[in-house]
């Protein structure tokens, strides 16, 4: 029975180990980007390969659709559509949300002619090496509060309630990437908590830095 027990604490732990190396390997720029197909909200097809022939890219990985950091980032890259055109760079949404919940979102909100997908089971969040579990410190905290509390100030105006839209992984840190047409990653932000989304200006710079 002491054999079996240690064993088996022995294996958890490794297990454990394993889990929090390969959280550890986050890409970053000068990395060739993981490639992916998927299918997005309204059913289109979509793969990294395909659209890196035509434009650079930037993959937002957002929480669930609910979020209000997460619209606000939408927002965000909307207003500055300008500015990526000039680059060249398609966005691209990957939300953890269910494909009828996102779709609900994307209609209250037609202006936004990007490419949304979401993922359920966190299979792309998984292959960008995100932390899917940065446990409560990442919900809790002072930079929390005061992004909160600015989005109440300014940005609640803007924000779109969802039904289910607050389903989805609650722990789960968003990230961002630039990737060029050589599938290159030339900009890589990985969030420190749930508002730590990507930092819009230096993405842009990045990919100016790079003409």
């Amino acid at each position: 029975m002491v054999k079996i027990s240690c064993y088996n604490f022995m294996t958890e732990w490794i297990t454990i180990f394993i889990a929090g190396a390969i959280g550890l390997m986050k890409l970053a720029r000068g990395d060739k980007a993981p490639k992916f197909s998927a299918t997005d909200v309204h059913g289109n097809s979509f793969s990294i390969e395909a659209a890196l022939k035509n434009h650079n890219l930037a993959i937002f990985f957002l929480r669930y659709i609910g979020c209000a950091f997460c619209q606000v980032e939408i927002i965000e890259v909307k207003k500055k559509e300008g500015e990526f055109k000039r680059r060249n760079i398609y966005p691209v949404f990957v939300v953890n949300s269910e494909r009828k919940v996102l779709k609900n979102y994307i209609e209250k909100k037609p202006e936004l002619n990007f490419t949304f997908i979401p993922d359920v089971e966190l299979n792309l969040y998984k292959l960008y090496h995100l932390n899917i579990d940065g446990g409560i410190k990442s919900i809790v905290s002072w930079n929390v509060l005061k992004k909160f509390l600015k989005f109440i100030w300014k940005d609640i105006k803007d924000y779109k309630g969802i039904s289910k839209g607050l389903e989805g992984a609650h722990y789960l840190l968003p990230a961002c990437f630039g990737i060029n047409m050589d599938g290159i990653i030339v900009y890589s932000h990985y969030g420190k908590d749930i508002t730590d989304g990507c930092k819009i200006d230096e993405l842009l710079k990045a990919f100016s830095d790079n003409l």
